[in-house]
């Protein structure tokens, strides 16, 4: 058929149907019934389309098909299309469970096998291949690759013939969750109040995933998170007792995050203040001590001594922790060598001073 001969509505007039098998590459369709003027005019030009049946159409668009597979890969094959939510977590394509007719082809290539997109730019913004497992692992974040991505996998044989595998993915546009109702995200509080919120309902409009709600650090106030918050996730309630006079007069900060359940990017965050009422608390750590030494007093014939402080000291305190500050024991001559402290048979405080 020679494309500039004839009108459109002329040919779609003079079209004859052939079945697939009477069709062939000498079976010229033959639109023009003076075959004298196609004679002369293919001396001027040769351009011409031979209808042929194809085992790689319907797999691809139209377009698609006139460059899959590349004339020169020894084995090529359209796997079935995918569809993925941008933003999950990775999903695992396993070829062979998805194309078993094509799966052979993968196991032809090796580990040096490239995951590409079908003008030869890296792919790895979209996924990768695993040749392990005989599966492309597909993962993206990004909004700019939402619509068909046509990939490629390549590899060689051993005997350096071409291989590819082509792949439809089909990345579909994907929103957070977010509750059906407001929500408040700001609170003031005196010490000793009782709160409780029962978070609204949560909902995924695009239905593709579980929504769940995370209570979180907020970024750069990680430092003040209020410490009395409690948090029930089977019933999205959340319970605050600021009951401490600690939390008097300062301010936290928490951030209520409602996501995808199998996504880690596809969230919303809501920022939250709480704000307690009356002046700052602030509780006296410094530590003041004395410095006081003792003397064993010498020990008569009947193993009685005393103990003689340097400083005042509060004996009535020191008799009931005298055993936590001291330990008592005694050592012989053989000390030197052995390193043993031995432990006294009776030990008594006969009398204690005054404070």
């Amino acid at each position: 058929m020679y494309e500039q001969e004839v009108s459109p509505s002329s040919a779609r007039g003079q079209l004859r149907k052939y079945s697939t098998s009477s069709i062939s590459q000498l079976n010229i369709v033959e639109l023009i019934t003076n075959r004298d003027r196609i004679e002369d005019r293919m001396n001027l030009e040769q351009r011409y389309f031979y209808p042929y049946p194809s085992r790689y159409s319907g797999g691809f668009n139209l377009l698609d098909t006139l460059k899959i597979p590349r004339a020169c890969a020894y084995k090529s094959a359209n796997l079935t299309e995918v569809d993925y939510y941008r933003g999950q977590n990775t999903m695992t394509y396993k070829i062979e469970n998805e194309n078993p007719e094509q799966a052979f082809i993968v196991t032809l290539m090796d580990e040096n096998s490239e995951f590409i997109f079908q003008d030869g730019s890296p792919a790895a913004d979209v996924g990768s291949y695993d040749q392990s497992s005989y599966s492309v692992l597909i993962q993206t974040d990004s909004e700019d690759l939402v619509g068909i991505q046509k990939t490629v996998i390549r590899n060689c044989d051993g005997l350096s013939r071409l291989l590819e595998l082509n792949l439809y993915i089909n990345v579909l546009s994907n929103s957070h969750p977010d509750f059906e109702d407001d929500i408040e995200t700001s609170f003031t509080f005196d010490v000793g109040d009782d709160f409780t919120l029962k978070l609204p309902k949560v909902t995924d409009a695009d239905g593709n995933d579980d929504p769940v709600v995370v209570i979180d650090l907020m970024e750069a106030q990680e430092d003040k998170f209020p410490p009395f918050l409690n948090f029930q996730n089977d019933t999205n309630t959340i319970t605050m007792r600021p009951d401490a006079k600690e939390y008097s007069g300062r301010t936290y900060y928490f951030t209520i995050i409602v996501k995808e359940k199998n996504s880690d990017s596809v969230k919303y965050p809501y920022y939250c203040t709480v704000k307690m009422n009356g002046e700052i608390y602030e509780e006296d750590t410094s530590v003041n001590y004395t410095d006081i030494n003792y003397t064993i007093i010498d020990i008569n014939k009947d193993s009685k001594g005393a103990l003689r402080f340097t400083k005042p000291v509060n004996f009535t305190w020191l008799e009931k922790n005298f055993y936590s500050m001291f330990k008592v024991f005694w050592r012989d001559t053989t000390y030197r060598t052995n390193k043993q402290n031995h432990t006294l048979e009776d030990f008594i405080i006969d009398t204690w001073g005054e404070d």
